[in-house]
């Protein structure tokens, strides 16, 4: 029990962080989620392409939002408004929006995800009206300021893999995956810089105490690219190898997002 207190209970009581033991077990229950999600899509016969990935995209946003005003304070904090619950209760959310678009889409013939994503906007739409007064433009000068880095940066690294002829990394889904964590690493980094405070996971956390703020995005390179590669390369099976792509690009979008969001709220 204290052992389960200690590296599972009392980081979300107290907001203490992960530490390696909480890191590891999400990290394996994550596995066995997304193992999960992909026999189900594969039995439904859910085409896992680019438009899936934009599916995704409300339902990423709606995550992400509720963990900043989550973060802020002016929300009940508990299991599943954090890790790795929050994650649960936006995939479970997913899920629903997905049958339902899967089971409209049939009886009317229009696009699964064009419905799924119109479900996905009106949840997210939904949490952002109920809290509208807690949002606030006083770090809308920083906002900006990381939005056009990040786009500065996309698209130097775009060219700079086109020169290169990397094409694994520079189609829609490869590049989508590895420009998602781009925006995590970057507006981490600014923001840490810039306004303050700490990351929470402990190996980021072990680098930027060590080598500053600025040191978390080549840390991000170094593993996502050649994780992209990898998969990319050496999985024949595309419908997986997508799935595996697009799964990198949410845990990436999901933490870069929450960051952003969170300076119009703080």
């Amino acid at each position: 029990i204290n052992f389960i207190d200690k590296y599972f209970l009392s980081p979300i009581r107290v907001e203490q962080g992960y530490n390696f033991v909480n890191t590891i077990t999400y990290a394996v229950v994550a596995l066995a989620l997304l193992y999960t999600i992909f026999i189900i899509l594969r039995k439904f016969k859910v085409k896992i392409d680019f438009k899936f990935l934009l599916s995704t995209l409300p339902f990423i946003l709606f995550g992400s939002t509720l963990r900043a005003f989550i973060d802020s304070g002016y929300m009940i904090r508990n299991f599943w408004t954090v890790s790795p619950g929050i994650y649960l209760l936006t995939t479970f959310i997913f899920l629903l929006g997905l049958v339902f678009g899967l089971m409209i889409g049939h009886k009317t013939k229009y696009p699964w995800y064009s419905i799924t994503n119109l479900i996905g906007i009106i949840v997210l739409v939904n949490l952002i009206a109920i809290n509208i007064t807690k949002i606030s433009f006083e770090n809308i000068g920083l906002f900006l300021g990381i939005v056009f880095t990040i786009v500065s940066l996309a698209v130097a690294f775009y060219f700079v893999f086109t020169k290169l002829k990397w094409t694994w990394i520079t189609d829609k889904i490869g590049y989508a995956a590895f420009t998602a964590h781009l925006l995590d690493a970057t507006a981490t980094s600014m923001i840490l810089f810039f306004v303050g405070g700490w990351e929470k996971h402990p190996l980021p956390r072990f680098f930027i105490e060590r080598f500053g703020a600025f040191s978390f995005i080549p840390l991000k390179m170094v593993v996502i690219i050649p994780a992209i590669y990898v998969i990319s390369t050496e999985i024949e099976d595309k419908q997986l190898r997508n799935f595996l792509l697009i799964s990198i690009a949410v845990l990436g979008l999901a933490e870069g997002m929450r960051n952003l969001i969170s300076l119009l709220i703080i």
